[in-house]
């Protein structure tokens, strides 16, 4: 929605800007904050899932859609963001990536206790790995070092990623002013 958004008031996005005044416009704002939320997120997703949720499933065929939810989306947005849109990524934007992860944990344990269910008929667990009622100290010892390790280590990879992407750049000191 927000890349709609963006998209239809591009006019107010156009570089240079003689109405910018140090100040970004909400949308592009809201477009920062949900690509700095989603890319590290994905690379995690992406990670754990072929490290530690797929090596325990039963059902181990790969299929497109598999792929897709794990990889391909992490490649298209690190592509959308550093070589095409060149949204920055910051360190400090590390923060929304630790208040996300304990978030989601709490919501893991709230999910264990209620028995929401997964939606599908082969049982409640979200993922394998995460089992607050069979196997909790297990699943503390991994959502420890998931915050702790494997979440900065994967905002800065996101980070360094983003750097390389600000390689890919022409001089904007020919670029023409559009009017609309």
């Amino acid at each position: 929605i927000t890349a709609c958004i963006v998209t239809y008031r591009r006019k107010y996005l156009t570089q240079p800007n003689a109405n910018f005044h140090d100040e970004l416009s909400i949308p592009v704002k809201i477009m920062w904050f949900l690509y700095v939320w989603s890319v590290p997120n994905e690379l995690i997703i992406t990670l754990l899932f072929w490290a530690l949720d797929y090596p325990v499933r039963e059902d181990k065929s790969l299929r497109f859609d598999t792929f897709t939810n794990h990889g391909i989306i992490a490649l298209l947005l690190l592509i959308d963001g550093n070589l095409i849109a060149r949204i920055p990524l910051r360190i400090k934007d590390i923060v929304v990536m630790e208040i996300y992860s304990i978030l989601y944990l709490i919501w893991t344990v709230i999910h264990a206790i209620s028995g929401i269910g997964n939606g599908t008929y082969e049982g409640d667990l979200l993922y394998e790995v995460i089992d607050w009622k069979n196997k909790p100290i297990a699943t503390l010892i991994t959502s420890v070092l998931i915050v702790v390790v494997v979440v900065p280590i994967m905002f800065m990879l996101a980070w360094l990623l983003s750097l390389i992407g600000k390689g890919f750049t022409f001089a904007g000191g020919r670029r023409q002013l559009h009017a609309y």
